[in-house]
């Protein structure tokens, strides 16, 4: 089991020069150029927990974790003067477990859920990780955002360098206003593999 605490400063920066709004201008009708709150800077803090197990005598080897993000819910620079705007904290919960296939292979399916505010997000995922040598794993799976999107993706791991990629296909109406463009991510992830000796490999690394 593994805990963690993240803090950090949120930071917001808008260039505005070209912004009119109708409250800049006085009933004489002459423009008024201020504006307030240009940039600014809060404090966040987030915290959550893991739990893996990690028996390797086990076929199936189940992991899960609780988060709450925006736990000091920082209020917004830009929106001070409106009620209810601090930044409401992020719950995420996930799960899923490591299935043994063979010497070579493994699936881990997964689900995770999200909630801040009255905005909920459900993703429903699995993988396949197959391990080519002693020094390079690959990795092909997908995810799939409840009524939004679906995200395959391929992974590469060579020695202590993850590589990832992935495209995401929209699959709600919102797909019709982006006339299909959708997205590539791509990830470099580096892991100091002494550190992990004697320990047996979490699903979510």
């Amino acid at each position: 089991m593994t805990f963690g605490m993240q803090g950090g400063i949120l930071g917001r920066d808008i260039d505005l020069s070209k912004a009119r709004v109708n409250d800049q201008y006085d009933n004489g009708g002459i423009y008024d150029a201020v504006i307030t709150h240009p940039s600014a800077s809060v404090f966040d803090l987030s915290a959550g927990v893991f739990f893996y197990d990690a028996n390797p005598d086990k076929k199936v080897n189940l992991f899960g974790g609780f988060s709450a993000g925006h736990i000091t819910q920082p209020t917004d620079p830009f929106l001070s003067s409106v009620s209810g705007a601090k930044l409401p904290i992020r719950y995420t919960t996930h799960a899923g477990a490591n299935i043994y296939l063979s010497e070579k292979a493994q699936l881990v399916p997964n689900v995770l859920f999200m909630n801040q505010g009255n905005v909920n997000e459900v993703m429903l995922g699995g993988y396949v990780q197959f391990e080519v040598n002693e020094a390079t794993d690959f990795t092909i799976g997908a995810n799939y955002r409840v009524k939004d999107a679906i995200s395959p993706y391929l992974g590469f791991k060579f020695g202590n360098l993850t590589l990832g990629a992935s495209y995401d296909v929209n699959s709600s109406q919102l797909g019709k206003l982006v006339n299909g463009t959708n997205g590539f991510d791509f990830s470099l992830m580096y892991t100091d593999s002494k550190k992990q000796k004697g320990y047996f490999k979490c699903p979510r690394y």
